[in-house]
């Protein structure tokens, strides 16, 4: 049995956090997502998010996790309008997915993106779009 970091109770608070940080970094920000995955994987904020911290998991929302990255980061605050975002972009299910792979395997974030690049993760999004289109 998997010894996970916290209760699957907690995962689909975390996955939504997660994906809304993807998104608003990217579609908002305009951080291109490889960086943004460097900013966040050097960040103290991907690890309190793998050990299951509660602040991290299911407290803050994605955009207080990306100015959290960006500060943490680069010292800068971040100076993008705060807004949110109710559609699901494919960045959001980047961010999505990878934070239940990252709960299910119990890997660390950092080895799981030294796996898989952005590039990627992009590559997979449009091939279950269209599946999913074609069974409509």
């Amino acid at each position: 049995m998997m010894i996970h970091a916290y209760q699957e109770t907690y995962l689909s608070r975390a996955q939504t956090t997660l994906g809304d940080a993807f998104d608003y970094s990217i579609n908002t920000c305009h951080i291109p997502g490889p960086d943004f995955i460097k900013l966040f994987t050097a960040s103290s904020v991907s690890r309190r998010m793998e050990n299951g911290e509660p602040a991290y998991i299911s407290g803050k929302s994605g955009i207080e996790i990306v100015c959290d990255v960006i500060l943490e980061s680069t010292g800068k605050q971040l100076e993008a309008e705060p807004q949110e975002n109710f559609g699901r972009s494919r960045e959001y299910w980047i961010g999505w997915a990878v934070c239940y792979y990252q709960w299910f395997s119990a890997r660390n974030y950092r080895d799981i993106f030294k796996v898989l690049s952005y590039e990627d993760l992009t590559s997979m999004y449009y091939p279950f779009t269209k599946l999913t289109l074609q069974n409509s």
